[in-house]
């Protein structure tokens, strides 16, 4: 049965948005020795609680640091250059 786009990667009331990597491969592999057709559905994985919508954490794994850089002089120059490339 064929689901609309955006339901696609719901199942079960669960968001599976991510790849699962060696499991691509594996298939992959299976393809290039016996045209052996695959989908995404085949592939896909979980995603993380942290990367849904709406999470506090923003997308960005709480493992890893988050950097924020500070806006330079340099970057609102670029930025109004920018502004003013796209008025004319």
């Amino acid at each position: 049965m064929k689901m609309p786009n955006n339901l696609l990667f719901k199942v079960d009331g669960e968001w599976w948005t991510w790849i699962d990597y060696p499991k691509f491969h594996q298939l992959v592999k299976g393809f290039n020795e016996s045209q052996k057709a695959f989908s995404a559905e085949d592939y896909m994985a979980k995603t993380p609680p942290w990367a849904v919508f709406g999470a506090k954490e923003q997308g960005f794994d709480p493992v890893e640091t988050r950097f924020f850089r500070k806006k330079t002089e340099r970057y609102w120059r670029m930025l109004i250059f920018a502004y003013v490339l796209y008025l004319l």
